[in-house]
């Protein structure tokens, strides 16, 4: 598949259709693709967030197997011929990342992720070795992504890190 910058937004649910309910509740509060705020909010705002939620639960069969996908598509955006798709994928998933994101991921990682990591955080397999596993953010999930993969992973969504927040519309008085 030959990934454009212009339709990154729909290529990447095509590529991960389960991510399609979380893309939907973002393009009806951001905007379709075009009219919203661009693929780096879409990007870092719900597809990185599911990444990162993702990360956090212990390894299962289930949790693993969307986390394959994920890097397959990360090497895939890090591939293109589209220097925007491969901008977009790094900056929006892998570049300054926290040592424990990356200790998660390493697993993970393709060629193409590992060559890019290499090239631009040249000690970042010594940083992981010696990193706290804790990470120092709270997941908010403005875009329902814990819900899927609560459904994905077959499991309660109380055990699903992160809190969702969904932004108050003022009723029309």
């Amino acid at each position: 598949m030959t990934l454009e910058f212009s339709r990154i937004e729909e290529q990447i649910v095509r590529q991960l259709p389960e991510i399609l309910p979380a893309a939907n509740n973002y393009w009806k509060q951001e905007g379709r693709p075009g009219d919203d705020c661009g693929a780096y909010i879409f990007f870092e705002g719900m597809f990185a967030t599911y990444v990162i939620i993702l990360l956090h639960l212990p390894p299962s069969k289930e949790r693993n197997r969307l986390l394959i996908r994920v890097y397959e598509l990360l090497d895939l955006m890090l591939t293109s011929n589209d220097n925007n798709v491969h901008d977009l994928g790094y900056i929006g998933l892998l570049e300054g990342r926290e040592a424990w994101f990356l200790r998660q991921s390493e697993p993970f990682l393709g060629i193409a992720a590992q060559k890019e990591l290499d090239t631009w955080r040249s000690g970042w397999r010594t940083e992981i070795l010696n990193s706290n596993l804790s990470p120092a953010d709270e997941i908010i999930d403005l875009y329902d992504v814990r819900s899927i993969i609560a459904k994905e992973l077959t499991c309660d969504l109380s055990i699903i890190p992160g809190r969702a927040y969904i932004p108050c519309k003022e009723n029309a008085t």
